[in-house]
Formats: structure tokens, sequence, C-alpha cells
């Protein structure tokens, strides 16, 4: 297992960690997501330059932010577990919260190949024990003895000798003015209280009881609803559209082209705006629509994939060669032979596509979505328009799943394009049929092994 990307060394720490008076912030990155702004943390955080991993208050109320989109994998859970486990507190008196892709909360951000955990165990235990010892030390000074006769357990400092105590919140201002510790001492795997054990996720309630906020549950005032027709040959080209009789669908206010992004390819659609999701499917059906087709359209998937599978028993690229595998494998006594497939399918991730777009004052825009790369969608929407990363703003949500399908931004691109045209927050929705039509599709793979 490889823990080691993304490596913190210590002038990084100390240049993304934030200190001030008011309380002890550590970390790498973070930021709160759609389920609770960072906004609404205190005063003293908007302050801080920086969002940090863990906040700790003088009330004792302790923050842990996780770096990685939560799709069902449990990373809402694992990834702070990982600094929690280090900074000894019960994940089960924590508040846990979303980063949400800026560039100043550092990289890593995105959850895709489930890589989340073992990209992240490293850095995030050294920020829990970091901001460990820091108490530790802070607690030695204002009692006057020697660090080494203190420990820490349930986000509390004991003075062995004397029996005195004292909690994370009393001692997080002056924990904030210690220097960040070169090298911290992570625990012995064997002292683990809550990796490897058995833990309530603390997703799952909200989850089960119908509070859990997904991207499609996003609202704001004065939004309207979008659904686009798309044409099913990518590439493609509009030729020409008739909106007439979508036009005098109740609650449809305007109809848009949109241009969907997606990698290399750009597709031109027709968008039906209107003040209800139902107005905008009913209007999009009412659509008269021409098509350039000239693209893939003779494109057939099962020839793709028999040229695949032909390709797959050729002599291919050669990464690494040890000894002479031709010769030791006609000599072999015996041969083991076998051919692997995979199909090109859809991701069906339970919740739709879905994104709520609103362009503002100053070529500023926010964004309320589920997905697995918001730092990509920061940096791709500002490239697209132009526009500063610090001028696109993401609001995230717990993801419906995403298996890949939420590392491609084409329908957060489009609910932007269309809030920019109209000047009004904009919700896109994708319905199941577009979706598994138009997603890019887990690859077909074809394998000769011998």
């Amino acid at each position: 297992m490889n823990t080691n990307n993304n490596n913190i060394n210590r002038r990084n720490f100390i240049r993304l960690t934030g200190i001030t008076g008011a309380g002890l912030v550590m970390g790498l990155s973070a930021k709160a997501n759609g389920i609770e702004s960072v906004e609404n943390l205190t005063s003293a955080i908007e302050s801080f330059e920086l969002s940090p991993f863990v906040v700790i208050e003088k009330t004792g109320q302790i923050t842990i932010f996780n770096s990685k989109p939560e799709i069902g994998q449990g990373t809402f859970q694992s990834i702070p577990a990982l600094i929690a486990e280090e900074l000894e507190v019960s994940l089960n008196k924590v508040t846990i919260k979303q980063t949400t892709g800026e560039k100043k909360y550092g990289p890593g951000q995105s959850a895709g190949g489930s890589a989340s955990v073992r990209t992240s165990y490293m850095n995030l235990r050294k920020v829990g024990a970091s901001a460990k010892e820091m108490l530790l030390k802070a607690a030695s000074q204002q009692w006057n003895v020697p660090v080494e006769e203190c420990y820490a357990e349930e986000a509390q400092i004991f003075h062995k000798p004397s029996g005195k105590k004292l909690s994370y919140g009393e001692l997080a201002e002056a924990a904030s003015k210690i220097e960040v510790p070169k090298s911290p001492k992570l625990k012995d795997p064997k002292d683990f209280k809550i990796l490897g054990k058995s833990v309530q996720r603390p997703d799952i309630p909200s989850k089960v009881n119908g509070t859990a906020k997904f991207g499609i549950d996003a609202t704001v005032p004065g939004m309207v609803y979008a659904s686009i027709e798309r044409c099913a040959v990518l590439g493609s080209k509009l030729v020409s559209f008739d909106a007439t009789a979508a036009k005098k669908v109740k609650g449809v206010i305007a109809v848009e082209t949109c241009e969907r992004i997606h990698g290399v390819y750009k597709t031109e659609g027709v968008a039906v705006i209107a003040e209800n999701y139902w107005a905008a499917v009913q209007g999009r059906k009412a659509l008269v629509i021409k098509w350039d087709n000239q693209g893939f359209e003779n494109f057939n998937s099962k020839d793709y994939e028999q040229r695949l599978r032909a390709a797959a028993k050729e002599e291919g690229a050669i990464d690494h060669q040890q000894g002479n595998f031709d010769k030791a494998f006609a000599e072999a006594p015996t041969k083991i032979e076998a051919f692997y497939e995979t199909p090109m399918v859809s991701h069906s991730p339970i919740e739709p596509m879905n994104c709520l777009a609103s362009w503002k004052e100053g070529n500023n825009v926010e964004i309320w979505t589920s997905t697995q790369v918001p730092g990509r969608v920061i940096s791709d929407i500002a490239k697209a328009h132009s526009i500063t990363q610090e001028q696109v703003k993401v609001n995230m949500f717990f993801n419906g799943g995403g298996f890949g399908r939420r590392l491609y931004p084409d329908y957060v691109h489009e609910a932007v394009q269309l809030s920019k045209k109209i000047s009004k927050p904009v919700k896109l929705i994708w319905t199941r049929e577009d979706d598994t039509k138009q997603m890019p599709m887990e690859k077909p793979m074809h394998f000769n092994i011998k």
C-alpha cells in the first residue's frame, strides 16, 4: 500500500496551518459543504487565511473536515477517523464537515479509484498527531511540568503524577502559539482505538431517515429548472430548432442553446427552462430539432469491442521486462493462458446528474452539486469562462453514488452556461434516460494473459 502520496513537508504544513488566538486550527485542506457551510462556524474561523482540517474552539467543540467527497464509500467517517485517532478524540464527539475543492485547501480533494484512504493515511495521521503534541506542550507549560508526564485521552490532557486535567478547549489558545512539531510521533497500530475497529458511520442515520442532503436537494430563492435535448451522436452539430410549441407549455420561460463540454468533444443541445421541472421536461418534448450527425454516426459498439479483442492478442508495448519470457514460456512444462474481457457499461449512479448554478454580478458563480471532483469543477469552470478560480464557489453535498460518472463535470458546465445566459439561478437535472444514453461509459477492457 502506498501511503506517501501528496507528501506533507514541514514548510507546506506550516504554510497550510492557520493560527488564531480564538482557537487552534490545523491541517492541509478544509472547507465545509452544502450540508453545512464553513461560514456557519464562528467569526474567528472566518478571519483565518486558511480553514484547515481541525478546528478546536474554546468551548471544546471540535470540528474535523473530510477532504474526500462522500459517494457512499464511507469517507465521511474514514478520512476524519485518521485525524481523530491520533488526536485522541472519539468520532461521536466531533462535528464532521466537507471540503469543497478550493485551491487554498490543498490538493487531493477528489474521490476515485478507491484511493481516498490510502493516499491520505499518513498525512492526516500526522495532522492529528501534531495537534495533540501542541496541546500536550501547552498543558505542560501551564502546569510547569515535563511534557513526558502528560498524556492525551478523550479530548483532554492529563498530568499523571497529580491527576490534573485540562480540556482541549481550555488549551486551544495556548496551543495555537506553539510551533508545529517537525516530526510528530505516530501511534503504534496496536494502540488504535478507532482505525480497524467497528465504528458507526455518522452519515447513515440521516440517509435512513431522509434528512441527508444530496445535490439534487439544493434550492435557492428564485431558481428555475432546465432540461436539455442533446443529439445521440457524439460530436454532432445543431442545424436548427423550432421552439414554438415548447414555449406554449405552461411554465416555460426560455429556450436556449447550450454546449456540452466533455473532454475534447463539444456538442450543442437545446435547453428548455421553466418555473418547474415538469414544465421543462414537457417543453423539451415539444421541441422540433434538426441535427447534423456527421461524426460518430457509424460507430458500432460491437465492432469496436471486436477490434479491442483482436488488439489484445497482438504484441503490445512492453512496460517492464525481466529475463526472456518467450523462451521460458516455450520451455515451461505447464502453460496457463486466459483471456478476460469486460463490457462497456453504464455507471448508473442512483442520484441523476444535477447542478444548480447561479451566475452573479462581477462574473462570480456559485454552484451546488454532487461531484467527485470539486477542485476540477472550479478549475474547469474558471477556464471555460475566463475568470479566476476564486470567482467560482462550490457547495458540496453527499453524492448519491458516483462510480466514476461524477468525475466528469459536463452537467456543471451546462448549468453554469444557462444561468449566465438568463441571469437567474438554474437547476439542471438529467433524466435517467439522458445519463444512460449520454454519460461517459465504463470503458471495455480486454486482457490476454499467459
